[in-house]
């Protein structure tokens, strides 16, 4: 679970914080959901990034300095997974991804047909990369979502946080 207030049992719940300032200011903001945002939007900033680690001063996010940047020309943007283990922390996840200006698509077994086809054609593009996971509760399970990610004809970087 990604913040204490998604536990149904939590006398306040989750509230969506009005702006990215208050979030950035709130007793409430969690260092994964806001590290979270901040790793894809660098992906999203440009095709190519090199993988991002943590400052000395473990509050700010900086690029790897043994990080290999990707200069090839893709045609196609860079598009992201975020894999959530708990769905009960997807509203979260969205709604912060919000704050910072990122466009999600949350797809699940719930989904109808046409409304699962409708998210991919309107976010996936045959060329992607950047992926990004939460951990399972198996090292196996772990190891196949890495597989699907490096699937074949995948030709741009991928990065697995």
């Amino acid at each position: 679970m990604l913040h204490l207030q998604l536990n149904p049992k939590h006398p306040d719940g989750w509230n969506k914080p009005e702006s990215l300032e208050a979030w950035s200011t709130s007793n409430e903001k969690t260092i994964k959901l806001d590290v979270l945002a901040k790793i894809i939007k660098h992906h999203l900033e440009k095709d190519g990034q090199c993988l991002l680690t943590t400052a000395t001063n473990a509050q700010e996010l900086i690029p790897q300095a043994e990080g290999t940047q990707d200069i090839t020309d893709y045609v196609e943007p860079n598009w992201i997974i975020v894999y959530s283990t708990f769905p009960s922390s997807n509203g979260a996840i969205f709604n912060i991804l919000q704050l910072y200006d990122i466009q999600a698509v949350e797809l699940n077994g719930s989904l109808t047909v046409k409304k699962w086809q409708t998210a991919l054609n309107t976010f996936c593009k045959p060329t992607c990369t950047t992926r990004l996971q939460d951990t399972k509760w198996s090292a196996l399970d772990n190891e196949q979502l890495k597989g699907w990610i490096f699937h074949y004809p995948q030709q741009k970087q991928v990065h697995i946080y």
